[in-house]
């Protein structure tokens, strides 16, 4: 049964809470629950009320990750 990931053993998640971070860690957690293999980025942009170009730097590292990927 699919669980979140873990973010923090890949080095995506703060060790220190930072006020600045929280709606970065906001929008990658939110990205994530959306991600699905549904919903296409557009749709995921929309759902979580974040534009695209701020959504893009955490799928890359959502990517490098392994937790993600692109289906075509």
């Amino acid at each position: 049964t699919p669980c979140e990931p873990q973010l923090g053993k890949r080095g995506l998640y703060p060790t220190i809470s930072i006020k600045s971070q929280y709606d970065s860690i906001t929008v990658m957690t939110r990205f994530l629950a959306y991600s699905d293999g549904q919903n296409d980025l557009i749709t995921i942009s929309d759902l979580i009320e974040s534009p695209i170009d701020q959504i893009i730097p955490h799928i890359d590292k959502l990517v490098e990750a392994g937790l993600i990927r692109q289906i075509k």
